[in-house]
């Protein structure tokens, strides 16, 4: 499209929309995409692995799936809903069927050896499965988004640049590189968009049927994101009831276009899945339960003000997708809101739905709570972008540069992240102990397991939470010091008990340790580094790289 081209999303015909989604030149600018991003997220995709819980909490990978998969057809306890570990267990049934006939032997902890289909080695291999299931998700997400933003405007360019923008939303990119559940729930809703828009443009059973299949297992993969799902639902009512107005005054006719029985099967199958997948089948007590959580008025951080949730929410994005995304996303909102409004309210209404309905009833808001909403805002960046390349009435220099400019920040900020991640500072921690500590030293960590280093995995005898005011045990505390000690000055215990005058004599050479090793982030050391001028003025996000000291015992 041009200048002179309508930019109504109605005035392209449903059968010039389908036509257009075959063209040769799609696939090429989809194949250079999906190849971009899937190289930048293989790069540290070892981050954290362990087998175990990564250094970013609640992952399902490796060990909680195979715990959890006995589970997947009885009663259903863990707080995430079965969805994504059904996705898991189809790739890690074979494996392990694999490996009960070929069973290794392992030590117990009273020295007793016994035959087992799993060990530490085998669970990490479960968990780079799971690793390889987000890749291909986060691949599948950017199709999803590209196809949805080429139907809806028309031209290669915007889609293009509405699948660019998901590729390297930092975020999205994080949460693409461990076995979560957050990017599942993305791939599942932008599917059930590109779906739902199809129906609405094209009213038939073969999008309207896929649109509510994939928004139910959206739930089921994450059900604290419904919201994000009821409001694509209304969304799509709101637009079949724009089109049909167009056609037709009559508010009567108008009603039965919209609640027709396309609608009617839909929302029958989208309840009965989401029935189903929560184990109503065998008696409506999960599915019970699971409500319940959301029907309690006692939320942890119910004392939050609605103006500092806002402030949390703004902050998220903000790190999230980086000022350079998130200046495009607010021209995006305004070029829309004049030539776009149906895109408008396709991108930010399941946002809003879902921000009214969870975040202001539960008081709290995280950054990959708004994960989702980059579906949306990935389409309205791409037309913005697309219109601004266009815009001829604004010198050539200017238009490229501007652009240039803010998407190469974009890309470094990716590309620091994943760089951080494959060289994290836990990670080079651990080699340094590796190649300098024998595995009959003591290590304590003042850290939790999800923030410090994991030499035990390597066969060190590690405390997590070390404390030096003692060591809980049965007996009552006993004060230990350990040969080594691992610290962060960035990180510090929540915990009430600890010594944190201890802590200040350490850092000021005044104990029994020496300073011996520390690490620190290599890509993100300043808020002026190229990969974290995107992110200015907040320092790096995720907690990746947390800086590590090592004292020795003297």
């Amino acid at each position: 499209m041009d200048e002179n081209t309508s930019n109504d999303m109605d005035s392209i015909s449903s059968g010039h929309r389908v036509k257009k989604i075959l063209s040769s030149k799609k696939f090429i600018l989809l194949a250079l995409l999906l190849f971009f991003s899937f190289s930048l997220n293989f790069i540290g995709n070892e981050w954290g692995l362990t087998g175990f819980s990564t250094w970013q909490p609640d992952t399902i990978e490796g060990d909680r799936t195979v715990t959890n998969m006995q589970f997947l057809f009885k009663t259903w306890r863990h707080k995430y809903p079965r969805g994504q570990y059904f996705i898991n267990a189809i790739f890690y049934y074979p494996v392990l069927k694999r490996w009960e006939k070929n069973p290794v032997t392992l030590t117990d902890a009273s020295g007793q050896r016994r035959l087992s289909a799993l060990s530490l080695e085998r669970l990490v291999v479960l968990a780079e499965i799971s690793r390889w299931i987000m890749l291909f998700m986060n691949l599948g997400t950017i199709i999803a988004v590209f196809l949805t933003a080429y139907y809806l405007l028309g031209d290669y360019l915007s889609a293009f640049l509405a699948g660019f923008t998901i590729s390297f939303s930092n975020l999205f990119v994080f949460y693409s590189s461990f076995g979560h559940v957050d990017v599942p729930f993305v791939f599942w809703f932008a599917w059930s968009g590109y779906f739902a828009v199809r129906a609405i443009y094209e009213q038939k059973w073969l999008h309207i049927i896929p649109a509510a299949l994939f928004g139910a297992y959206a739930v089921c993969t994450k059900d604290a994101y419904g919201g994000y799902v009821i409001g694509l639902g209304l969304t799509y009512l709101i637009l079949i009831s724009i089109n049909q107005y167009k056609d037709t005054k009559d508010f009567i006719k108008i009603l039965k276009a919209v609640f027709s029985i396309k609608l009617l099967v839909a929302t029958i199958i989208f309840v009965a899945l989401c029935l189903i997948m929560n184990g109503f089948l065998s008696g409506p007590d999960e599915f019970l339960g699971r409500l319940k959580t959301w029907n309690s008025d006692k939320h942890f951080y119910s004392s939050r003000t609605q103006l500092s949730l806002l402030r949390s929410a703004y902050r998220g994005l903000h790190t999230g997708l980086g000022w350079p995304l998130l200046i495009l996303l607010a021209a995006g909102i305004i070029n829309a809101a004049i030539r776009r409004r149906k895109l408008l309210i396709l991108s930010l209404v399941p946002l809003i739905v879902f921000y009214l309905v969870t975040v202001v009833r539960i008081h709290f808001v995280a950054d990959r709570f708004m994960l989702a909403a980059y579906v949306g805002f990935s389409l309205l960046i791409g037309s913005f972008l697309a219109d601004w390349i266009r815009l001829k009435r604004i010198p050539f220099i200017v238009r490229y540069s501007s652009i240039l400019v803010l998407l190469a920040l974009t890309v470094f900020y990716c590309i620091g992240l994943k760089l951080d991640m494959k060289y994290d500072a836990r990670i080079r921690a651990e080699k340094w102990f590796h190649n300098n500590v024998s595995k009959d030293k003591i290590v304590g960590a003042a850290l939790g397991g999800g923030s410090a280093p994991r030499i035990g995995y390597q066969g060190y005898k590690q405390i997590f939470l070390w404390n030096s005011k003692g060591i809980p045990t049965s007996k009552g505390s006993i004060q230990f010091f350990p040969d080594y000690l691992i610290m962060s000055q960035k990180v510090i215990p929540r915990e009430t008990k600890f010594d944190h005058a201890f802590r200040k004599e350490l850092y000021a050479g005044q104990t029994m340790y020496k300073l011996v090793a520390s690490f620190d982030s290599l890509y993100f050391d300043s808020p002026y580094s190229i990969y974290s001028l995107a992110v200015w003025p907040y320092q790096r996000t995720y907690l990746v790289s947390i800086p590590v000291d090592i004292f020795k015992k003297q």
